[in-house]
């Protein structure tokens, strides 16, 4: 006969969840705060999870490309004040007209604002994708929340793009050779990123929870 799986089993509804196919929550400090919730009413059934680290690092790939995003604004604006210095323009569609009405501050207002803007943005990002993990949701949310991420992620790299082309002002004049750097660092960012967070977001599109049936599928 085979070997009984082991298995969390929910004090609350009753739910049966394989310990292979369970997702642990949390920071891993000595398994002080590590745990596991309920894919059906998300009550935490297990606490004090030991991890392996790689499977931690595996989930926690798209929250590390998110949260770079606020800084990436303050890099932005850093970069554009060193393109000013060197004669260079901010064309910006709305930093360009914020710039010639109210000036640096204007500009340094704008990096306040989209700071916290993209701060907010990466934690409802963060609490719709536990919701996911949970269980929570149809296919369609998991398949919404992962053109989210990749919406975000090229964001990102799109101001990463600006960025440089910003630093290269000085040596490069305007022109399509500067042009074809920004995109080119862009598109290399954006294919960056989505190959570094490819595992989770073929989870987040792939996982199925049997919760009429108490049971669970792995990731395919």
């Amino acid at each position: 006969m085979p070997e009984r799986e082991e298995a969390y089993v929910c004090k609350k509804c009753g739910y049966v969840l394989p310990k292979r196919d369970a997702v642990v929550s949390g920071w891993d400090a000595e398994g002080s705060t590590t745990h596991v919730h309920c894919p059906r009413c998300g009550k935490i059934i297990a606490r004090y999870v030991e991890q392996e680290r790689k499977n931690r690092l595996d989930l926690n790939r798209i929250d590390q490309v998110l949260f770079i995003l606020p800084f990436s604004t303050l890099a932005d604006t850093m970069s554009t004040e060193f393109s000013l210095m060197f004669g260079g323009m901010e064309g910006g569609p709305i930093a360009g007209p914020i710039y010639e009405q109210y000036g640096h501050l204007g500009l340094i207002a704008l990096t306040i604002f989209a700071f916290f803007v993209s701060l907010g943005c990466v934690w409802f990002l963060r609490y719709a994708k536990r919701r996911v993990v949970r269980g929570e949701g149809s296919k369609l949310n998991r398949v919404a929340l992962v053109y989210a991420f990749l919406f975000f992620f090229f964001l990102e790299a799109y101001i990463t793009g600006v960025a440089v082309q910003n630093l290269l002002v000085p040596f490069l004049s305007p022109s399509p050779k500067l042009f074809a750097i920004q995109y080119g660092v862009t598109f290399a960012c954006f294919a960056a990123v989505s190959f570094f967070t490819r595992t989770e977001m073929k989870q987040l599109i792939l996982e199925r929870f049997r919760i009429r049936f108490g049971e669970t599928k792995g990731f395919a």
